[in-house]
Protein backbone atom coordinates (compact mmCIF):
# COMPACT_ATOMS: atom_id res chain seq x y z
CA UNK A 1 0.00 0.00 0.00
CA UNK A 2 1.21 3.32 -0.82
CA UNK A 3 2.21 5.66 1.85
CA UNK A 4 2.49 8.75 0.97
CA UNK A 5 0.42 11.18 -1.67
CA UNK A 6 3.56 10.84 -4.02
CA UNK A 7 3.35 6.84 -3.75
CA UNK A 8 -0.66 7.15 -4.70
CA UNK A 9 -0.16 9.33 -7.42
CA UNK A 10 2.77 7.25 -8.81
CA UNK A 11 0.46 3.78 -8.34
CA UNK A 12 -2.74 5.64 -9.97
CA UNK A 13 -0.46 6.46 -13.46
CA UNK A 14 1.66 3.21 -12.87
CA UNK A 15 -1.56 1.00 -13.33
CA UNK A 16 -4.05 2.18 -15.87
CA UNK A 17 -6.97 -0.22 -13.89
CA UNK A 18 -6.27 0.88 -10.28
CA UNK A 19 -8.16 3.62 -9.96
CA UNK A 20 -9.24 5.48 -13.04
CA UNK A 21 -9.59 4.13 -16.54
CA UNK A 22 -8.42 5.42 -19.70
CA UNK A 23 -11.42 5.96 -21.89
CA UNK A 24 -12.18 4.50 -25.10
CA UNK A 25 -14.62 4.38 -28.39
CA UNK A 26 -16.69 1.79 -28.90
CA UNK A 27 -14.35 0.41 -31.45
CA UNK A 28 -11.44 0.25 -28.61
CA UNK A 29 -10.06 3.31 -29.67
CA UNK A 30 -8.86 5.73 -27.02
CA UNK A 31 -10.51 9.07 -26.91
CA UNK A 32 -8.20 10.58 -24.30
CA UNK A 33 -4.58 11.08 -24.52
CA UNK A 34 -2.84 9.43 -22.19
CA UNK A 35 -1.70 12.62 -20.52
CA UNK A 36 -5.39 13.43 -19.90
CA UNK A 37 -5.55 9.90 -18.66
CA UNK A 38 -3.01 10.84 -16.00
CA UNK A 39 -4.13 14.07 -14.90
CA UNK A 40 -7.76 12.30 -13.77
CA UNK A 41 -5.83 9.68 -11.94
CA UNK A 42 -3.78 12.65 -9.36
CA UNK A 43 -7.38 14.39 -9.39
CA UNK A 44 -8.46 11.06 -8.51
CA UNK A 45 -6.16 10.17 -5.97
CA UNK A 46 -6.57 13.65 -4.55
CA UNK A 47 -10.06 13.79 -4.31
CA UNK A 48 -10.19 10.39 -2.06
CA UNK A 49 -7.99 12.70 -0.02
CA UNK A 50 -10.05 15.88 0.47
CA UNK A 51 -13.64 14.02 0.32
CA UNK A 52 -14.94 17.11 -1.67
CA UNK A 53 -19.11 17.55 -1.54
CA UNK A 54 -20.91 16.88 -4.24
CA UNK A 55 -24.35 19.03 -3.73
CA UNK A 56 -24.62 21.66 -6.06
CA UNK A 57 -24.77 24.26 -3.77
CA UNK A 58 -21.26 23.20 -2.04
CA UNK A 59 -19.82 22.55 -5.13
CA UNK A 60 -20.17 25.90 -6.09
CA UNK A 61 -18.46 27.33 -2.82
CA UNK A 62 -15.54 26.01 -4.83
CA UNK A 63 -15.57 27.51 -7.91
CA UNK A 64 -13.11 29.94 -8.39
CA UNK A 65 -10.47 31.23 -10.05
CA UNK A 66 -9.93 32.00 -6.78
CA UNK A 67 -6.94 34.54 -6.19
CA UNK A 68 -4.43 35.98 -3.13
CA UNK A 69 -4.77 39.60 -3.44
CA UNK A 70 -2.46 42.48 -1.27
CA UNK A 71 -3.77 45.75 -0.63
CA UNK A 72 -3.44 48.68 1.57
CA UNK A 73 -5.57 50.09 3.80
CA UNK A 74 -7.37 52.14 1.40
CA UNK A 75 -7.83 49.08 -0.72
CA UNK A 76 -5.33 50.07 -3.66
CA UNK A 77 -3.49 46.85 -4.62
CA UNK A 78 -0.14 45.43 -4.81
CA UNK A 79 0.88 43.02 -7.92
CA UNK A 80 3.57 41.54 -5.33
CA UNK A 81 4.97 41.86 -1.58
CA UNK A 82 7.87 43.10 -3.60
CA UNK A 83 6.25 46.40 -5.14
CA UNK A 84 4.85 47.37 -1.88
CA UNK A 85 8.22 46.80 0.09
CA UNK A 86 9.74 49.24 -3.16
CA UNK A 87 6.63 51.77 -3.09
CA UNK A 88 6.57 52.04 1.17
CA UNK A 89 9.60 51.12 2.48
CA UNK A 90 10.23 48.51 5.44
CA UNK A 91 9.45 50.91 7.80
CA UNK A 92 6.42 51.71 6.78
CA UNK A 93 3.88 51.94 9.74
CA UNK A 94 0.86 51.19 6.44
CA UNK A 95 -1.68 48.40 7.53
CA UNK A 96 -2.14 45.94 4.72
CA UNK A 97 -4.66 42.95 3.64
CA UNK A 98 -4.08 39.78 2.50
CA UNK A 99 -7.58 38.43 0.70
CA UNK A 100 -8.28 35.40 -0.64
CA UNK A 101 -11.16 36.30 -3.44
CA UNK A 102 -12.76 35.02 -6.76
CA UNK A 103 -15.59 36.96 -9.03
CA UNK A 104 -16.75 40.16 -7.09
CA UNK A 105 -14.98 40.40 -4.68
CA UNK A 106 -11.33 40.77 -7.27
CA UNK A 107 -10.24 44.02 -7.82
CA UNK A 108 -11.63 46.36 -10.24
CA UNK A 109 -9.74 49.25 -11.99
CA UNK A 110 -9.31 52.57 -10.71
CA UNK A 111 -11.52 54.49 -12.98
CA UNK A 112 -9.95 57.80 -13.32
CA UNK A 113 -5.96 56.58 -12.74
CA UNK A 114 -3.49 56.96 -15.32
CA UNK A 115 -1.72 53.96 -14.89
CA UNK A 116 -2.97 49.96 -14.24
CA UNK A 117 -4.07 51.11 -10.62
CA UNK A 118 -6.85 47.89 -8.76
CA UNK A 119 -8.04 48.42 -5.85
CA UNK A 120 -10.60 46.28 -3.87
CA UNK A 121 -14.48 46.61 -4.40
CA UNK A 122 -16.36 48.44 -2.28
CA UNK A 123 -19.46 45.67 -2.24
CA UNK A 124 -18.97 42.32 -3.32
CA UNK A 125 -20.51 39.15 -2.38
CA UNK A 126 -19.51 37.40 0.95
CA UNK A 127 -19.32 34.18 -0.20
CA UNK A 128 -16.65 35.62 -2.72
CA UNK A 129 -13.89 36.15 0.31
CA UNK A 130 -12.82 32.66 1.37
CA UNK A 131 -10.32 34.75 3.74
CA UNK A 132 -8.86 38.19 4.50
CA UNK A 133 -6.81 39.09 7.46
CA UNK A 134 -5.76 42.95 7.70
CA UNK A 135 -3.86 45.12 10.01
CA UNK A 136 -0.50 43.63 8.70
CA UNK A 137 2.70 45.39 8.64
CA UNK A 138 5.45 44.94 5.91
CA UNK A 139 7.70 43.72 8.24
CA UNK A 140 7.01 42.75 11.80
CA UNK A 141 10.12 42.02 13.76
CA UNK A 142 8.09 40.65 16.94
CA UNK A 143 6.72 37.74 15.10
CA UNK A 144 7.67 37.43 11.48
CA UNK A 145 4.85 34.81 10.53
CA UNK A 146 2.85 37.37 10.95
CA UNK A 147 4.25 39.86 8.49
CA UNK A 148 2.56 40.27 4.88
CA UNK A 149 5.21 38.05 3.38
CA UNK A 150 4.13 35.03 5.14
CA UNK A 151 0.67 35.77 5.46
CA UNK A 152 0.95 36.03 1.75
CA UNK A 153 2.23 32.73 0.76
CA UNK A 154 0.13 31.53 3.21
CA UNK A 155 -3.16 33.14 0.66
CA UNK A 156 -1.32 31.83 -2.51
CA UNK A 157 -1.68 28.39 -1.30
CA UNK A 158 -5.20 28.89 -0.09
CA UNK A 159 -6.26 30.23 -3.36
CA UNK A 160 -4.24 27.69 -5.10
CA UNK A 161 -5.81 24.67 -3.18
CA UNK A 162 -9.37 26.17 -3.65
CA UNK A 163 -8.62 26.30 -7.55
CA UNK A 164 -7.42 22.72 -7.02
CA UNK A 165 -10.16 21.68 -5.27
CA UNK A 166 -12.36 23.46 -7.78
CA UNK A 167 -10.97 21.35 -10.73
CA UNK A 168 -11.36 18.04 -9.01
CA UNK A 169 -14.81 18.88 -8.19
CA UNK A 170 -15.58 19.55 -11.71
CA UNK A 171 -13.32 16.53 -13.29
CA UNK A 172 -15.76 13.96 -10.67
CA UNK A 173 -18.88 15.32 -12.69
CA UNK A 174 -16.89 14.12 -16.21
Amino acid sequence: MADTLVDRIAQAIGDPSSIVRRRFDADGDPIETVTRWGARAVLAVLAEDLRLPTAPAELEALTGPWQAVLSEHYGYVYGSYERALQRDGADSSEEYAVTVARRSALPVPVVAAEDDALRMPGSYRVGDVAHEQDDLYLVDTDDPTTAVAARLVQARAMAAGLNIAAAIAASEKD
